[in-house]
């Protein structure tokens, strides 16, 4: 996990990132984005939490329109200028704190939201949800995950360790949190080949057979490989919630009656 000045994130194309299996996982959720809104021909979308918009860029096409928002104006400023610096027009970022702004949006305007490894980070996740249905067309698709509360490491009270989550979810929390803001859950997917041989690797390290510099020195680092693994290892699927790290939910907003 990746520190900036009032964040944290993952950059699945940081070369100096040794965090392998993380980075394909975050880089899956969002191939597995732009796949589903080519599949269901939506157009308009928005990343919720977008971080230094590689999401954004991954998702982006001739004839879609995609809107990053972050509270990060660091790291949106170097998405802003990746896209100055590859004539990416397609692509737009716009500062927002999720947790206390209005969305920049008419109500029904956005098309599929992807909102990943955020509503854990925020004391009042109900007023994104909220923010993120009135956004939505009807029939729109929300794309969401979470990190298993299964997962987490936790205080002795049962609070997340991570300073930065705020908020721990199972299976039914994050569904409940979800219906309650009036969303209907399609499916709940899961990332089970990530967690698996982070844990395998872990163990191997900890335990002393393996040295940790050499262990990492095995995986590539360059852009094509890592949505190659990521293709490979990372795309969501039908699977046990709990043998993935990540929850993944895909929401829709109903249709008018």
């Amino acid at each position: 996990m990746i520190a900036t000045t009032d964040v944290e994130f993952c950059n699945p194309f940081d070369a100096e990132s040794p965090y392998f299996w993380m980075k394909i996982e975050h880089c899956g959720r969002y191939l597995f984005a732009k796949e589903f809104a080519q599949n269901n021909n939506l157009l308009k979308i928005l990343d919720a939490a977008c971080a230094n918009g590689y999401g954004c860029f991954l998702m982006a096409e001739e004839n879609n329109m995609v809107y990053g928002l972050d509270i990060s104006k660091e790291l949106l400023a170097a998405a802003q200028q990746q896209a100055r610096n590859y004539r990416i027009t397609n692509v737009q970022f716009i500062i927002n704190n999720l947790e206390k702004d209005l969305l920049p949006f008419g109500r029904e305007e956005i098309e599929l939201v992807t909102c990943f490894e955020t509503l854990e980070h925020l004391i009042n996740p109900e007023f994104l949800l909220n923010n993120l249905y009135q956004v939505l067309i009807p029939e729109g698709y929300l794309l969401l995950s979470v990190p298993n509360e299964k997962y987490e490491p936790k205080t002795e009270d049962g609070k997340p360790r991570n300073p930065n989550h705020k908020q721990l979810f199972d299976k039914d929390q994050i569904c409940k949190l979800l219906t309650s803001a009036g969303f209907e859950i399609k499916k709940v997917l899961t990332q089970p080949y990530t967690n698996i041989f982070f844990n395998r690797e872990k163990y191997l390290i900890d335990n002393g057979l393996y040295d940790k510099d050499w262990v990492y020195s095995l995986y590539p680092s360059d852009e094509k490989a890592i949505v190659f693994f990521a293709r490979l290892f990372a795309m969501p699927q039908i699977g046990k919630v709990e043998d993935t790290y990540s929850i993944i939910v895909i929401a829709s907003k109903p249709a008018r009656k």
